[in-house]
């Protein structure tokens, strides 16, 4: 392996061989030009120690490379992560249009959704709020909403070569529309969020979507099939029958009525139970039921909310009942057994509010929010339902087992969970805008 010496080694050396070669000649120094001469030459040729010297000339450019890099690569992972922020406030903000259709509520939106993907104000990053958009393909668009976001490049190494700093930018831009699913799944984190088993047969001409983020959030098992036009899972799906096949790691997606009122309890209607057995028919009025309502015979609800304090609707064995413009609202004070069942047998046609300046138009049964926890809403045991509006209970299941039917033009299920089961069937021919209020259920996506 070759020797490196440093520059004094070389000279060093080079002077004892030249001091010797002058005591041989006895002190005749006219042969000194010479032999300087020749040490000269000699050095030139001499690469030892030549490494330091190009290493240190090269230093200072080889840290400012390397340094550059850094920093450069910094910039782009900066940049990725205000196009996420830019994404997010865009499709918040456009949330927000059809929900509340208010300025102040779709900048409050925006801003939630950028810091929940680091956008901070108190670092110097900015945000530009444009609704409607004034630049690109949507100028001008009322449901659509354009989003800048500003954030100041990091400069560590680069700051020594440039004088003054700059901006990453991204922009986005969303819109919303109707949405295009009818089973929405909330719960984040629960295994068998969407289930379908034994031999349940699920044909929905709509989407099913899962917040779940669970390896195992959309399952099918036993001979069952869930056919739709789009699975869509923020975690994995597992089963042989699912149609088509489930789009795995989504995004996760708000609930669609978070921004849904609620109605306010006013005082009790009736504070007994009401009962309706075999044999007897009855038309039950709108009001605040304090108590159970108990269904085994004939009865048609009258138009309006029916607001349930602490009480639940059980129609049951062979019962027929009818109904349109209603409305099955579940407050606070329901305990876990204050639910909508079905059972035995029972032929229901039940119709939410269709008159789109109702509050509540296209919402048929609405649970409180706070109420969470073993909650189930049960359509069971040879039970045919022809339902027509939004079930929004968002901390409960909704369950259909044992031989139930459900056929339906259009209806919407917004729950903590979704449950097919048995030997169920249920279709849903989603044709028209979801339920009878389209401003209700709707979807953000980004378009620029």
């Amino acid at each position: 392996m070759a020797q490196r010496f440093g520059l004094d080694t070389v000279l060093t050396s080079e002077f004892k061989r030249m001091f010797r070669t002058y005591s041989a000649s006895r002190g005749n120094w006219a042969l000194a030009p010479r032999l300087l001469t020749h040490l000269i030459k000699k050095l030139r040729q001499d690469e030892r120690g030549g490494v330091l010297v190009y290493t240190a000339v090269l230093m200072p450019i080889l840290l400012g490379s390397a340094g550059i890099a850094v920093d450069v690569g910094n910039w782009y992972s900066n940049k990725r992560l205000t196009q996420n922020a830019a994404d997010a406030a865009a499709v918040a903000a456009a949330s927000e249009i059809r929900r509340t259709n208010l300025s102040v509520k779709i900048d409050e939106a925006a801003d939630q959704g950028a810091a929940a993907n680091g956008f901070d104000r108190s670092a110097g990053d900015v945000m530009d709020i444009r609704w409607p958009p004034t630049s690109g393909d949507s100028i001008g668009n009322p449901e659509a909403v354009e989003i800048i976001v500003y954030r100041s490049a990091p400069m560590f190494f680069s700051s020594i070569f440039m004088n003054a700093g700059f901006d990453i930018s991204a922009r986005a831009v969303a819109s919303v529309g109707s949405g295009s699913a009818c089973v929405y799944a909330l719960n984040p984190t629960a295994a068998s969020a969407v289930k379908v088993h034994g031999t349940a047969q699920v044909n929905l001409n709509c989407g099913v979507y899962s917040n779940s983020n669970n390896r195992l959030s959309v399952v099918e098992s036993g001979s069952g099939c869930l056919n739709a036009t789009k699975i869509q899972t923020v975690g994995e799906d597992n089963g042989g029958c699912l149609n088509p096949t489930p789009i795995t790691h989504a995004t996760p997606f708000q609930d669609p009525l978070a921004g849904l009122p609620e109605p306010s309890f006013i005082g009790c209607t009736t504070t007994g139970k009401t009962s309706i057995g075999p044999g007897e028919s009855r038309t039950l009025s709108s009001g605040t039921f304090c108590n159970d309502i108990t269904i085994r015979g004939t009865v048609h609800f009258a138009p309006g909310l029916y607001f349930m304090h602490g009480g639940a609707a059980h129609i049951n064995a062979d019962a027929t009942v009818t109904g349109t413009d209603v409305i099955f609202f579940f407050d606070e004070t329901s305990h876990t057994n204050d639910t909508f069942h079905i059972n035995g047998q029972a032929d229901v046609q039940l119709a939410a509010p269709a008159d789109q300046s109702d509050l509540f138009a296209g919402v048929l049964i609405y649970q409180d929010r706070d109420l969470v926890g073993n909650y189930t809403h049960i359509f069971n045991g040879g039970a045919t339902a022809a339902l027509d509006g939004i079930i929004y209970v968002a901390g409960a299941q909704v369950q259909f087992n044992g031989g139930s039917t459900a056929l339906a033009n259009h209806v919407v299920i917004i729950a903590d969970t979704v449950d097919f089961g048995g030997n169920t069937e249920v279709e849903i021919i989603n044709n028209t805008p979801a339920a009878a209020n389209p401003a209700l259920i709707s979807t953000a996506r980004l378009i620029e």
